[in-house]
C-alpha cells in the first residue's frame, strides 16, 4: 500500500476573511502485508488527520493526492469493503456476548451466500486470534453490569471490524486508556493479525509499545522520518454484503437480544406512564362535569394528555444516542444500508408503544368519566398511540442533533397547537408552524372525540326558546378545531411518526467524515 503526496487542508475562519490552514503536506509512505506501520508523533502534529486521510474518512474537497495498491489507485468504494478502521471509543451494546457480539457483526458483513456454521466458525477463529476464548460468553457490561475488562472490550472492537477479514486494518490510538499490560496484549494481537497477510496501520503518541513496529513520524503535519509493499486489486464489490431484508432481520434480532435483558428500563418507562395516569385519574376524578368551569377543566386535561406524551420520551434519548454512534461506526464501512436501520427502528418499538398506550388510555378516559362508551374509548386509545408514535419519531430525529432541539421544538409546537393561542389569533408569519406542530393533531382529535356528538348540551340550564346554550360544536369553534375531521386528526399524527426526517438526516447528515 503506497501513500503518494497526501495533502490535506482546511478553511478557517479568522474575523471576516477566510483563511486556509494546511493540515499536512507532502506525506508519504508505504505499508506491506504482515507488519504493523505505527504512525508517531506528538499531540496535534496531524497523526489522525492521516489516518483519517488514508481510510477515506475526510471529505474530498480537503483532500489532494492519492492512495495505491500494487500501482493502482484505490476508489472510495472498494476501500471501504477491503478495509476497516477502528476508532477510540468502544461502541458496543452492553448486554451482549462477545461471541453475540461478533456473530452479529459476521451477519451484517458476510454475504448470504456464506452458511451460519461457516459464519460461526469464523467467528471462533477471529475469537481464538483476538486472545478472548475465556471471555466468549461474558456480557461486554456497562457502567450498570459486570463485564469484560478495557482491553478485552479494546480487543472485542478491533473483532467487529476484522470480522469480514480486510486486507488493511487502520486503528486509531487502540492502545489509549489502557494499562502497559492490556496495552502490550493489544499490540500482540495486533502483530498476530498481521502476521496473517494483513495491513495494519495504528496511530500512537510514543514508541513505548514494548515491541518492534515499522514507524512513520509526524511532526506537523510533515513526515520527520519513516522505516524503509503487493497484493491484487480486489475485483467489483457489491455495496453491502448483504439484501434489505436480511440487514433488517439482524438488526431486530440483536436489539431484541440486547433489549431483553434489561427489562428494568420498560419496567421504568411502563411505571412512568402509571404514575402518570393514576395522578392525572385522582385530580381529575368527576370534575369534569358540564359545567363552565368542567368544560375549561375538560380541554386542560386533554392538552396535559398529549404534552405529557410528547415529553415522557426524552428519557431514553441518552439510550438512542448510544446506539446512533454505533450506527455511525458501522454505516462507515457499509454493514448495512440506513433505510433498514430505520424501518427496524420504527418496527421495534410498536410492541411497547402498545402496551404504553393501553394503559394511558385505560387511566385517561374510564376514570375522569370522558363520554361515547367503547367505540370513543377505542379512538382515544388510537391518539395515544399515534401520539406515543409521533413523540418517539421526535426523539429518534432529535438524537442525531442535541436534545434541547427536541425539547424546544416540543415546547414551540404546544404554543402553536391553538390551546393556547388560537388559530385566528396566530400572527400570519407563524401560521405556518401551527400546521406543522406535532402537538395540534392529537390535541385536536381528542377535541373531536370527546365534543363532536349530536345534540350534545353542555349547559346545566336551557335558553328560553329551549334551545342549547353550549353545544359541543360551540367548544370545537371556541378552540379552532373544526378544519379537519378527527380521522384525518388521527392519520396526520401517525404521518408524522414516519420517520423520513430521520432517514434523510441518517443519509446525508451522519456521514461519518471529517470536512
Amino acid at each position: 500500500m503506497t501513500l503518494p503526496n497526501i495533502f490535506c487542508r482546511e478553511d478557517t475562519k479568522e474575523s471576516k476573511s477566510s483563511k486556509e490552514k494546511i493540515l499536512l503536506k507532502d506525506i508519504s509512505g508505504e505499508a506491506r502485508e504482515g507488519e504493523i506501520l505505527a504512525i508517531l508523533g506528538p499531540s496535534g502534529s496531524g497523526k489522525t488527520t492521516l489516518i483519517d486521510a488514508l481510510a477515506n474518512r475526510i471529505s474530498n474537497g480537503s483532500l489532494k493526492g492519492c492512495v495505491t495498491m500494487n500501482g493502482e489507485s484505490l476508489e472510495s468504494g472498494v476501500l471501504k469493503v477491503i478495509s476497516a478502521y477502528v476508532m477510540q471509543d468502544d461502541l458496543l451494546f452492553p448486554m451482549l456476548t462477545v461471541e453475540e457480539t461478533l456473530m452479529f457483526s459476521a451477519e451484517f458483513r458476510l454475504p448470504r451466500s456464506i452458511s451460519k456454521s461457516k459464519k460461526m466458525a469464523r467467528v471462533q477463529a477471529v475469537i481464538d486470534e483476538l486472545g478472548l476464548r475465556n471471555a466468549a460468553n461474558t456480557l461486554i457490561g456497562d457502567e450498570g453490569h459486570r463485564g469484560i475488562s478495557g482491553g478485552e472490550r479494546r480487543r472485542v472492537s478491533i473483532g467487529v471490524d476484522i470480522i469480514h477479514d480486510p486486507i488493511v486494518l487502520f486503528l486509531d490510538e487502540p492502545t489509549s486508556g489502557l494499562d502497559s499490560s492490556c496495552a502490550f496484549m493489544v499490540v500482540k494481537v495486533l502483530q498476530r493479525i498481521a502476521r496473517n497477510g494483513r495491513i495494519v496501520i495504528i496511530v500512537h503518541y510514543s514508541s513505548s509499545l514494548g515491541v518492534s513496529l515499522k514507524q512513520a513520524i509526524i511532526s506537523s503535519g510533515k513526515l520527520v522520518d519513516s522505516d524503509v509493499i503487493d497484493i491484487a486489486q480486489t475485483s467489483t464489490i457489491s455495496k453491502f454484503a448483504n439484501p434489505f431484508w436480511v440487514e433488517f432481520t439482524v438488526l431486530l434480532k440483536r436489539s431484541l437480544t440486547n433489549s431483553k435483558r434489561k427489562p428494568k428500563v420498560l419496567m421504568l418507562q411502563i411505571c412512568g406512564i402509571v404514575l402518570v395516569g393514576f395522578s392525572l385519574a385522582s385530580v381529575y376524578w368527576q370534575q369534569l362535569d358540564k359545567t363552565g368551569g368542567g368544560i375549561q377543566l375538560r380541554i386542560g386535561f386533554f392538552i396535559f394528555i398529549v404534552t405529557s406524551i410528547f415529553f415522557g420520551p426524552a428519557d431514553v434519548l441518552a439510550l438512542l444516542l448510544q446506539e446512533r454512534y454505533i450506527f455511525m461506526r458501522e454505516t462507515a464501512y457499509n454493514s448495512y444500508r440506513s433505510s433498514s436501520y430505520v424501518l427496524y427502528h420504527s418496527i421495534l418499538v410498536i410492541p411497547s408503544l402498545f402496551i404504553f398506550s393501553i394503559i394511558a388510555a385505560s387511566l385517561t378516559f374510564w376514570p375522569v368519566g370522558l363520554h361515547g362508551g367503547f367505540p370513543r374509548f377505542l379512538f382515544h386509545f388510537l391518539v395515544i398511540f399515534a401520539s406515543f408514535w409521533s413523540a418517539n419519531s421526535v426523539v429518534s430525529f432529535a438524537s442525531g442533533l442535541v436534545s434541547q432541539v427536541m425539547l424546544g421544538y416540543i415546547g414551540v409546537s404546544l404554543l402553536f397547537s391553538g390551546f393556547f393561542i388560537p388559530r385566528n389569533s396566530i400572527p400570519s408569519y407563524w401560521l405556518w408552524f401551527h400546521y406543522i406542530s406535532a402537538v395540534k393533531y392529537p390535541y385536536q382529535a381528542i377535541l373531536l372525540n370527546e365534543f363532536d356528538k349530536p345534540n350534545m348540551c353542555l349547559a346545566e340550564g336551557v335558553a328560553p326558546n329551549n334551545s342549547c346554550l353550549v353545544t359541543g360544536l360551540d367548544i370545537l369553534r371556541q378552540q379552532d378545531a373544526t378544519d379537519l375531521s378527527k380521522w384525518s386528526c388521527l392519520w396526520i399524527t401517525l404521518g408524522m411518526g414516519v420517520r423520513i426526517l430521520l432517514y434523510i438526516f441518517l443519509l446525508f447528515g451522519s456521514r461519518n467524515k471529517r470536512k
